[in-house]
Order: C-alpha cells, then structure tokens, then sequence
C-alpha cells in the first residue's frame, strides 16, 4: 500500500478542531495551563530542567492526542483521559529522543554552515586587497540565515509531522514510522505550509485575547494536526501493510 492520502483538508482538520475544543473547552484549556504550570515551576528548579522540559514536551501533544481520540468515540471526555498514551511511553519517549537529536545536529550543523560560508567570503576579500562592507554583508549574512533556516525547518517539519501520532496509534518500528512520516509530509509539503499559516493565525489571535486565548488556541492547533492525520488512518481499518513493508520482506 502506497503513502496513505487525508480525506481531510487542513482548513477541514481546523474546523473539526475547533468544534472538539469548544465542546470541551474547560478541560482542554484546563490541561494546558496545567502542563505550563508545571513546566513553569520545573523552570525554577534550574537551568538544566529546560532540557529535561525539551525532552518530554511530547507529553503535552501525547495528551491531547488522547483527548481527540476519546471524544472521536463519541463518549464524555474526563481528565485521566489526557493520560490514556503513558502504556506507549516507550516508543513515544524512543521517537521523540531521536527527533531532537536529529533536530540538533541540523541546527548545529547550519551554524556551522553559516559560520564558515560568511568567514570563507570575508577572508576572499580580504585577500583580494577589498575592503570587506561589513554593513552589507552583517544583511546579507541575516537574509541567508533566515531564508536558509526557514527552509531547513521546514523540511524537518515536514519529515516530523507525522511521527509522534504514528508512535501513539500505529504499531510500526521506529524507522517504519520515521519513513512512513516523512512520506505524509513530503506528500502534503502544501496542506502543511497551510497548517503552519493557519497555526500562526491561530496563535495571534489567542494572543490577542490577552494571552488567555492561548489555552484555546493551543489545543486547537494540537487537534489539526490529529484530525489530519486521523484522516489517513479510519479506526474502522486494519494495520495497513504499508510498500517499506513488502519491499523490507523481499
């Protein structure tokens, strides 16, 4: 079976979102401040909490997750059903662990990029007997970096989307998972540029809502990208078996 292909729009997913939200509104803005409440008092401990914050942010995601899945069912969501994901801890944490490592080294890696391309053109300069305008290329040096780091995010977006809910509702290995993700994203590389537009438009205006939106808008964003991908995956549908499948048994 080839890259399976959304019923769903992203503007659709938006809309899903936002009813699923707004008929639960108490325990999804309830849980978000709560987890940045944690967070916020973890921050206090010290600075090296901010890693162990970084490592299990999935939790947050993890959970709303589940609150989508149980309201798909039909059935009153609770509080402990933010919990429901903690038996698939393991491969959550596992696939998590390897997205931020992954995350690092392309970080690292286009500082050092960056650093050495801007030095190599100082240096040819000045070897050339020119004066290096250090005006004209501290801007150029910014819109590289920018457009540059704009394009290496997005890419790793698109190679991320897709992994955390595969580890949570689908039974795959991890490079099956991480395979499978960058196939979704690759193939919707435009529905995403859409959720990340819709996503900022989200933010402002929860923002806008002296920040109280926030707890609203943030659940609103979690739940596009649930129903998006729900949308590839029907409950109602055995585990596909997927073409890195058959070509990994030939």
């Amino acid at each position: 079976m080839e890259t399976p292909v959304p019923s769903l729009s992203i503007s659709e997913s938006l809309s899903r979102s936002w009813r699923a939200v707004s008929k639960n509104i108490w325990l999804m803005a309830g849980f978000t401040l709560c987890y940045y409440v944690v967070i916020a008092l973890l921050g206090r401990i010290g600075s090296g909490m901010s890693i162990v914050n970084n490592l299990f942010s999935f939790v947050f995601a993890a959970g709303l997750f589940s609150a989508f899945h149980k309201i798909e069912t039909g059935a009153e969501l609770n509080f402990n059903d933010f919990f429901s994901w903690s038996p698939r801890f393991g491969k959550l944490f596992g696939t998590y662990l390897v997205l931020f490592l992954i995350m690092l080294l392309i970080a690292g890696g286009a500082v050092i990029a960056i650093i050495l391309s801007t030095g190599m053109a100082f240096f040819t300069d000045v070897m050339s007997g020119v004066v290096p305008d250090i005006s004209s290329a501290s801007a150029a040096m910014l819109l590289v970096t920018l457009l540059f780091s704009f394009i290496i995010m997005f890419v790793f977006f698109l190679f991320s989307f897709g992994a955390m809910y595969l580890a949570q509702f689908q039974d795959l290995s991890l490079s099956q998972r991480l395979s499978l993700s960058w196939k979704i994203g690759r193939s919707n590389a435009g529905q995403l540029f859409l959720f990340l537009l819709l996503a900022l438009l989200v933010v402002i205006l929860g923002t806008l809502a002296l920040l109280i939106g926030l707890l609203v808008a943030i659940p609103v964003i979690v739940g596009m990208q649930y129903y998006f991908l729900r949308s590839m995956f029907p409950e109602e549908e055995r585990q596909p078996e997927w073409d890195f499948m058959k070509n990994n048994q030939q």
